[in-house]
């Protein structure tokens, strides 16, 4: 992806995950990534589901995440930001 080739051509050490919210939860427990980049929508779990899981995981230190979308309304960035999210943007 290119924001994987950005990251990785700035030294970051990245693992793409399927976009499957239970895919990403699992792993963010196997793999323990200190960012998480992953957007709102995603199938059989959400971003708020997957900052749930990881928080019901009680890791040492829990990742921060950054959440995108293609779609914003106050409520929802303020739904996201109360889940756990650091930072929250749009993607063209």
């Amino acid at each position: 992806s290119k924001c994987a080739s950005l990251l990785k051509g700035y030294g970051f050490e990245t693992v793409i995950a399927p976009r499957d919210g239970l895919a990403v939860a699992q792993l963010i427990g196997e793999t323990l990534p200190r960012v998480v980049l992953m957007d709102i929508f995603m199938p059989r779990l959400d971003a708020i589901g997957v900052m749930n899981s990881v928080r019901e995981m009680e890791l040492a230190v829990e990742p921060r995440f950054m959440i995108t979308s293609s779609f914003s309304s106050p409520m929802l960035e303020q739904e996201i930001m109360t889940a756990g999210a650091c930072y929250f943007f749009l993607m063209p």
